[in-house]
Order: structure tokens, then C-alpha cells, then sequence
């Protein structure tokens, strides 16, 4: 635990050192994750004991709001390189803080579904513009270190926020479930408040106008978008394919899911500042993405041997591969994180950053259906399938990237000369 602190401190020591706009950055990405923390572990719970909803029907309204956020996420980004990303950071934070405080009042599945929905254009879109944001305050050869730090910060305040929601669920009392939507409305309106006084990320004095869907027709980034959103399988693998797989699978103790997301959190807390350094370019990130495919593949290896096995032998495998999978997640994080930085135009930054976050949301649709309808069905067949096709795309990021930022730079060459 000491060793955790000393990293953190280490990390935060670096980062102080920019500006106080990353320092505000930093306050407001830990606040923000305690309540979405808090917010996502009770979400169930109060959709269904407060607001009387059925199962069903929140999971038809959160696929339905998916769906929404998925096709807001680009306009939003062209907002931010239009309005500037601050603005629409902040705008976000403080209506998706308003629409929190309304899912009290929430009671009936149409004024759920369009609570969600709205939600979904608030959370969703603004992703793209807060990267954005990170692009124009920070200088580009500490971007990714500074989103690595965010990172960590973000595991730990979301760790924070699953504690006090726990506590909440706990007592099982419908006026203190008002916590789980309240307490992320407060963080929320906090996150906006410190958001506007961050310099920086304002709109640009002269806007460049430019067609909609520039980033859509960058065929080059689009590909690079779609070998990252790949790499992002570690998301389903941790969240869906792993629990089901110790469930039907393995002979390990079912309390097993708890310290290996201990585990997860730990290493990520430890390792994702050290392990995204040299991924500010395309050759570091590619790098970076090569490691993360092999990583991967190693932790599918380890989930489809703990089959079969003794308790004790399944729970060991269990253990390495999420060590593995979490060593995976980090270096695909830093090499996204490098991709989307490197090859984002700088006056479009808000547009390209939504464009290349449709490649983890693809996967947040595509991966659990994989997890359950094929990883689960094949088995050891299944996860040595996923673990090849994740080292495959690590592999090909290298070439695609490179050829991704020569043809960004020949357009540019063209902007210059016309």
C-alpha cells in the first residue's frame, strides 16, 4: 500500500509541475470518477428498488442510450473545435449533473428512456471533447504521461465511489439510494465548475471551417480506430468474459472475482504512468500496442488452461491472467492514447478524438456478445481465437499507424502549398 501512495506521489510531483490548468484537470477527473463510482456500482440497484423499473427495462433503455451516444459522440466533438473544448466540457458536466438529480424523479420506462438518452449525448459525446481539452492545455510531449496520470486517478476515485456505494446498498433504504444519482449531480457540478477555470481549451479566435465528417473520410485513421478498438477487448474480458468463464468453467472459488479485481486495480495504479512512457509517437505507441497484443494473448492462454483444473491450479492461472489481461489494458491505453494524440490534427482535435472513441464504444457492443456467444460456447478454442486476433492487431497498428501519419502529413503538405 505504501508503494501505491510513493508511486501516486511521484506521478502527481510530475504533473504538478506543468500548470494549474492539468493540476485543476487532475482534481476534477478524481471528483468526477468518485461520483460515477458511486453512480455506476448502485445503478442497478436504484433503477429497480427506487425507481421501480424492471430489469429488462433498464437494460433495453442503457443499449438504446448506448446507440444514442454512439451517433452524438462526432457532432459533439465538432462543438468542442467550434465553441472550444472547455465550454463544452463544462456545458456537458452541468447538464448530465441536472439529469442526474432528474432520475429521482424518475418513475415510469418513458421518462427513463429519456433520461438515459440524454445522458448518453451529455457523457458520451463530451469523452471526445475532454481528451481534446487534454490535447490543447498540455504540451504535446507530456500528453500521454499526463493521460496515464489521469488514469490512475480516475481507477482510484472510481474505487472510492464503489466503497461509499456499497455502504449505501448496504442499508437497502429508498432516501439514502438518493445518494447514488446525488452525490455524482454534486461531483458532477463540480467537475463543471473547475472545468471553467482551467485555461486553456477555449474555442480558436479564427474558426477553420470545415465539412462534417472529415475524421469519418480519414480512411488511414479510421483503420487505425478500428485495430485500437480491438486491443480494447481487454474491457469485456475483464468485465463479462472473465466472471462467466469462473462460473461455468473453472473449479476456483467464486470470492476469487474480488481479488482479481483487486489485483487489476492495483498493477493499474502501479504500472500506468511507468508502462505509457515512449508512446508519445507513432513508432512508441505502435510499440506499445505489439506488447499489448501479446499481453492479451498470454492472459487468454491463462484463462483457457484454468479449465479442468484443481481449485487451487485455476485460481493461480486466474491470478496470472489477469495480470497479464491488466498488463494488456495499460499498454493498449498508452498506445490509444499515442495514436489519437499524434495523428489528430491540432485545430481539429475535438473531431478526431470523438471519431477514434467509436472504436472502444464499437467494442463495448460487439464484445460482450462475443464473450458470451462464442468465447463461452468454444471455450479453450475461444480464447485462443481472441488472444490471436488481439495479437494480430497489435501487430498491425505499427504499419497502419505509420502510414496513417504519412498521410496526414501529405495532406497537410497539401493544406500549406494551396
Amino acid at each position: 500500500m505504501a508503494n501505491i501512495f510513493l508511486r501516486l506521489r511521484g506521478s502527481w510531483a510530475l504533473v504538478a509541475k506543468s500548470s494549474g490548468s492539468v493540476r485543476l484537470l487532475s482534481v476534477s477527473t478524481f471528483v468526477h470518477a468518485i461520483g460515477l463510482g458511486i453512480f455506476i456500482t448502485g445503478s442497478a440497484v436504484f433503477f429497480t428498488r427506487y425507481s421501480g423499473l424492471a430489469a429488462t427495462q433498464v437494460g433495453v433503455g442503457l443499449s438504446l442510450a448506448g446507440l444514442v451516444g454512439f451517433f452524438a459522440s462526432v457532432p459533439v466533438g465538432l462543438a468542442a473545435d467550434r465553441l472550444g473544448a472547455k465550454q463544452v466540457v463544462a456545458g456537458c458536466a452541468f447538464v448530465s449533473a441536472a439529469l442526474y438529480l432528474a432520475y429521482m424523479f424518475v418513475h415510469s420506462f418513458i421518462v427513463f428512456l429519456v433520461v438515459v438518452a440524454l445522458l448518453a449525448i451529455t457523457e458520451r459525446g463530451s469523452q471526445g471533447a475532454r481528451q481534446a481539452m487534454v490535447g490543447q492545455i498540455v504540451p504535446e510531449a507530456s500528453r500521454v504521461s499526463t493521460r496515464a496520470f489521469l488514469a490512475v486517478l480516475f481507477n482510484i476515485g472510481a474505487s472510492i465511489g464503489a466503497l461509499v456505494a456499497g455502504i449505501v446498498i448496504q442499508v437497502d433504504s429508498a432516501p439514502v439510494y438518493v445518494i447514488l444519482v446525488g452525490g455524482n449531480a454534486v461531483a458532477l457540478a463540480t467537475v463543471g465548475t473547475l472545468t471553467m477555470l482551467i485555461r486553456g481549451g477555449s474555442a480558436p479566435a479564427v474558426f477553420e471551417k470545415r465539412r462534417f465528417g472529415g475524421a469519418l473520410k480519414d480512411l488511414p485513421f479510421l483503420a487505425v480506430t478500428g485495430l485500437q478498438g480491438v486491443l480494447s477487448i481487454h474491457a469485456s474480458i475483464f468485465a463479462v468474459g472473465l466472471p462467466l468463464w469462473i462460473f461455468t468453467a473453472t473449479s476456483a472459488p467464486r470470492g476469487i472475482i474480488g481479488l482479481l479485481a483487486v489485483t487489476n486495480t492495483v498493477l493499474c495504479v502501479l504500472l500506468q504512468v511507468r508502462l505509457s512512457r515512449g508512446s508519445e509517437t507513432i513508432s512508441g505507441a505502435a510499440r506499445s500496442a505489439s506488447l499489448a497484443g501479446v499481453a492479451l494473448l498470454a492472459a487468454c492462454c491463462a484463462f483457457a488452461v484454468s479449465e479442468g483444473l484443481g481449485s487451487a491450479p485455476a485460481s493461480v492461472a486466474l491470478v496470472v491472467g489477469v495480470a497479464a489481461l491488466t498488463l494488456g489494458e495499460l499498454w493498449a491505453s498508452a498506445s490509444g492514447w499515442g495514436m489519437a494524440f499524434a495523428l489528430a490534427p491540432e485545430r481539429a482535435q475535438g473531431e478526431y478524438q470523438s471519431v477514434f472513441a467509436l472504436g472502444a464504444t464499437a467494442q463495448d457492443t460487439v464484445g460482450p456478445i462475443l464473450m458470451t456467444a462464442f468465447v463461452l460456447t468454444a471455450g479453450p478454442v475461444g480464447w485462443l481465437v481472441v488472444g490471436l486476433i488481439a495479437v494480430l492487431s497489435g501487430a498491425l497498428l505499427r504499419p497502419v499507424g505509420l502510414f496513417a501519419e504519412r498521410s496526414m502529413a501529405g495532406v497537410h503538405d497539401v493544406d500549406r502549398t494551396t
